[in-house]
């Protein structure tokens, strides 16, 4: 609790001066997730899917009991490695301890990219962000960023008919 109050109150001097603070902060934030996302990826589809590499070590946690994670460089942990719907080797779950709130983090930032940053979107940052919502099996990660790309795409101003044709098409079927 007392580091909560400590934190709490680092954040609240540190934020006071202004919203580009904020904004620097949470876009420090995507960058670090972007980071962990892609190094978290690539041990994913090599460990975990093709099994090129071995996990570097095993980690016990508490989550409903004491249970074993495999651990490939602690940037991914194979919580979830059970076959899943399609997913033979298991959910993306990142460094988190289950898909869901992996989905959840990636979600945030790719909304924060998408429509808070004020940085150039970066396709390949979206894409690798997307690629990890999708292998996490989650249905609400799957809505979100849909909803997000479609929203992204009718909020742009589209610079050929064609492009401007396709957005009028898209929002009146989403109407």
């Amino acid at each position: 609790m007392g580091m909560c109050i400590v934190l709490f109150s680092i954040s609240t001097v540190y934020f006071s001066e202004g919203k580009d603070r904020i904004k620097s902060f949470l876009d420090n934030l995507s960058d670090v997730i972007y980071i962990i996302t892609l190094i978290s990826l690539i041990l994913y589809f090599t460990g975990q899917v093709f099994h090129l590499i071995k996990p570097t070590h095993v980690v016990k946690y508490i989550w409903g009991g004491i249970r074993e994670a495999n651990s490939y460089f602690n940037f991914l942990f194979t919580t979830q490695a059970w076959p899943y719907h399609s997913f033979q080797n298991g959910r993306f779950t990142g460094i988190f301890t289950e898909a869901p709130m992996c989905s959840f983090i990636l979600c945030t930032a790719l909304l924060f990219m998408l429509f808070v940053s004020d940085r150039k979107v970066k396709i390949f940052r979206i894409v690798v962000i997307c690629i990890g919502i999708f292998a996490t099996v989650s249905t609400t990660g799957y809505i979100i960023a849909l909803m997000a790309a479609v929203s992204f795409l009718i909020l742009q101003k589209p610079k050929s008919r064609f492009f401007r044709t396709m957005k009028y098409l898209f929002s009146g079927i989403i109407a």
